[in-house]
């Protein structure tokens, strides 16, 4: 009876823990400390030879509609080399070389360019 009660709990602990690994290899977020302007989460995942990417940012929008939000844009690099401005929170970059790659998010004011301090970085495999 004992075996099966270890048995139970290492597989529960095994399980509780693949869970946790897997969430955060995918998401990335602020420490939850830090001021209000700064918090950004980032969602991603790879898709054959595309790479899907979410970002929630509270204190800034995408969108034309908002007055009283700064718009912003987000700057992609992978491995150093700059994909593209997007004016949206969520997008897809297609043919993604095979191996591993080093995504750089950078939020821009989106008239001005200027950073507004808010940046993530993840490495990312395509196979």
């Amino acid at each position: 009876m004992k075996k099966i009660v270890m048995i139970g709990l290492v597989l529960l602990l095994l399980l509780v823990g693949l869970k946790h690994f897997n969430h955060y290899q995918n998401t990335t977020k602020v420490d939850a400390s830090s001021p209000k302007e700064s918090q950004m989460v980032v969602r991603h995942f790879v898709k054959q030879d595309t790479l899907f990417i979410e970002c929630f940012i509270p204190s800034v929008t995408f969108t034309d509609k908002s007055s009283h939000v700064k718009r912003a844009k987000i700057r992609v690099y992978v491995d150093g080399q700059m994909k593209g401005d997007y004016n949206t929170a969520a997008f897809v970059l297609k043919g993604m070389q095979r191996g591993v790659h080093l995504v750089k998010l950078d939020v821009l004011d989106r008239k001005s360019s200027h950073q507004l301090g808010m940046h993530r970085q993840f490495y990312i495999t395509v196979s």
